[in-house]
């Protein structure tokens, strides 16, 4: 379990809210996310997975294909990594 969900889950626990202002800071947390190279590819993944379970049991609407887009448009703009989306794409 990472540090965001455990501490996600405390809050969860302590206010149990599901308000919409609740799922625009775990959104905003998701957007500002951004691997930073190909050693930060577990925390990166981790902490995208968090936060989307986050809004999940939050009944928000998140699909996997937003989900997807939301991992893939934060990766490194290295030319490796501008190549694998680029494939991904097609």
């Amino acid at each position: 379990m990472t540090m965001v969900h455990t501490i996600w889950d405390i809050i969860g626990r302590h206010y149990g809210r599901k308000d919409l202002s609740t799922q625009f800071i775990i959104r905003k947390q998701l957007a500002a996310l951004c691997m930073k190279d190909a050693s930060d590819t577990s925390h990166y993944v981790g902490e995208h997975l968090s936060l989307h379970c986050c809004l999940l049991e939050m009944g928000a609407n998140f699909s996997e294909e937003e989900f997807v887009f939301q991992l893939l448009i934060r990766l490194p703009q290295s030319s490796e990594w501008r190549m694998f989306k680029s494939q991904v794409e097609q």
